[in-house]
């Protein structure tokens, strides 16, 4: 058995400014993403952090 994780590319990086939904956020529909979590930066940290204290996790999936 595989036990996992997973993330979105908007939720760790921030919209896409081509995308549809940065149309909702610069027109103040939706809240700002800005740059996410900051997974985009910080991806190596937040790695180890998930090995060191993730127990029984083995997979990860990030969507883009």
């Amino acid at each position: 058995m595989i036990l996992g994780t997973t993330a979105s590319s908007v939720g760790d990086e921030g919209v896409s400014p081509s995308a549809d939904w940065s149309l909702w956020e610069r027109s103040g529909r939706a809240p700002s993403s800005g740059d996410g979590n900051g997974f985009a930066t910080n991806h190596a940290d937040d790695m180890a952090l998930l090995a060191a204290t993730a127990r029984g996790v083995d997979a990860f999936r990030l969507w883009t």
